[in-house]
């Protein structure tokens, strides 16, 4: 003959739960964003644009210009050459 066993197995441990905290990097960021305070670089975008340098009569185009501000940090892990530039 044959032996058969059948077993039933239960676990009165509970599993152990790791307590991970949220990481608040990305609020900090976005609060961080387009901050005067925080920031070590601004950029001036738009004002006076020239038309093509040929021509004898340049037409220039006011529009209002607009500002960025920046931290040199982020640029310098994101976008090194435009870092470079704002030394």
């Amino acid at each position: 003959g044959t032996l058969t066993l059948e077993i039933h197995l239960r676990s009165y441990r509970r599993a152990a739960t790791s307590f991970v905290p949220p990481n608040p990097i990305c609020n900090n960021m976005l609060k961080g964003f387009d901050n005067e305070e925080m920031s070590d670089v601004s950029f001036e975008v738009g004002g006076v644009v020239e038309s093509a340098a040929r021509r004898r009569l340049r037409k220039r185009a006011k529009t209002t210009a607009t500002t960025f501000h920046a931290s040199h940090l982020i640029l310098r892990l994101n976008a090194p050459s435009l870092a470079d530039m704002c030394r």
